[in-house]
């Protein structure tokens, strides 16, 4: 019976510690790396951006739920009230949504860096430079990110349960209210 309790104890620390970032990584370092990339391209095209505050709660509610997940979507569970970016947007600003939503333009982007066990050779560097190239394979992703009447932008960065670094980032017309 003890040996048993042990190995469940065991088994209870290992899962923990396979879900937790390495110490030589840190999420908020990614995001920005990532941004500066971000940035440099924008400025390259001659498209200005803005990291814009009031987009936050869209990206960390999806951030929040993909998490829990192995893979990475743009939707949460049908029937859910955070579905899809719209219908996170009508939860977070439900004024704002029933008022302006004609001049509103909205787009949610995400990659995943598949990076798992290999988690401990990477560098927050590196990291950010693989999330944003995979924005740039993807036609529609990159057509989105490079889009000039998209100006209002937030990013943020998360680990799932397998260990592997995901990005979602809301991109927007305007500042919401």
């Amino acid at each position: 019976m003890k040996n048993l309790f042990l190995s469940l104890v065991l088994v209870m620390i290992s899962l923990v510690a396979n879900s937790q970032l390495p110490s030589h990584l840190n999420l908020q370092e990614i995001q920005k790396e990532f941004m500066i990339l971000y940035y440099k391209r924008c400025d390259s095209l001659g498209h200005k951006i803005v990291e814009d505050k009031s987009l936050v709660c869209l990206t960390e509610c999806q951030v929040n739920y993909l998490s829990k997940l192995e893979d990475i979507s743009h939707e949460q569970e049908v029937g859910s009230k955070f579905y899809s970016l719209v219908d996170r947007y009508a939860f977070f600003y439900p004024q704002m949504s029933k008022t302006s939503g004609v001049n509103l333009e909205m787009s949610e982007v995400i990659s995943l860096a598949g990076v798992g066990k290999t988690l401990n050779k990477q560098t927050n560097k590196g990291l950010a430079k693989r999330l944003f190239n995979n924005f740039l394979k993807s036609d529609s992703h990159r057509e989105i990110m490079d889009d000039k009447k998209l100006i209002k932008v937030n990013f943020q960065v998360g680990l799932n349960k397998c260990n592997s670094i995901y990005i979602v980032g809301v991109l927007s017309n305007q500042t919401l209210k």
